[in-house]
């Protein structure tokens, strides 16, 4: 009699696990599609300095829980745990890298027992930086032409070139302007000005740079006779 009755326990506990397990495998199953990151909104390249935004779709939650949601940006520095968010909401964070280079973000969710039940793939993004030159082309009028030789935009783009000495001090020029973006790869040529006049040794101090770049500062030495200007 006891055998039988431990027989028919164990086939009882066998019977159990079978409902069980597939409802188990189906909520699993389930648990993976609740979190929907969509990618295809998010962008793969950016500039350095540049605010970017990112979100990520929560689809319902079958346990109706409250949710926490955590963006790692993938340069030491995260959202923190931003929330109390109810399944179905639309969830975004934006951040800025301050350096060039490739960069992994992953999404974390976690509910209000702090256990972490969803996770993204990681996403990849190239973080890029602008890099400045300027060219002055001399003779009686001066032409500035401003290139970003970069893989990143500049942003708030700004230039000057002043001049001063000649004999008795009596050169003191100034010229200047700004772009607001200057694309990567791409040069932006400045209309002419007339060049000053005058005679004797001058300096040149030529400047370039961006809100999101480091100024450029060119000091140069030179000669004028007339309009020509004579670098040394």
């Amino acid at each position: 009699m006891i055998n039988i009755f431990l027989n028919k326990k164990i086939i009882g506990i066998i019977v159990c696990l079978l409902f069980i397990m597939p409802i188990s495998s189906v909520s699993a199953d389930s648990n993976k599609q609740l979190f929907i990151n969509n990618f295809s909104d998010w962008p793969t390249q950016g500039t350095v300095g540049v605010e970017y935004n990112f979100c990520i779709d929560i689809s319902q939650d079958p346990m109706g829980d409250y949710l926490f949601v955590l963006f790692d940006w993938g340069d030491d520095s995260d959202s923190g745990w931003l929330g109390l968010y109810s399944p179905g909401e639309n969830i975004c964070s934006s951040h800025a890298w301050n350096e060039s280079g490739d960069y992994e973000i992953i999404v974390k969710i976690k509910n209000e027992s702090d256990v972490i039940v969803w996770q993204s793939d990681t996403f990849y993004i190239h973080i890029g930086a602008p890099i400045l030159q300027i060219e002055i082309l001399l003779g009686r009028n001066l032409r500035v032409t401003v290139s970003n030789v970069g893989d990143g935009d500049a942003i708030d783009v700004y230039w000057s070139l002043d001049i001063v000495g000649g004999f008795f001090g009596f050169i003191d020029y100034h010229i200047g302007g700004t772009v607001d973006i200057l694309t990567a790869g791409n040069k932006t040529s400045v209309e002419t000005f007339k060049a000053p006049c005058g005679f004797g040794k001058i300096d040149l101090d030529i400047r370039v740079g961006a809100s999101n770049s480091e100024e450029s500062v060119y000091l140069i030495d030179g000669r004028i006779f007339f309009f020509l200007i004579i670098i040394l």
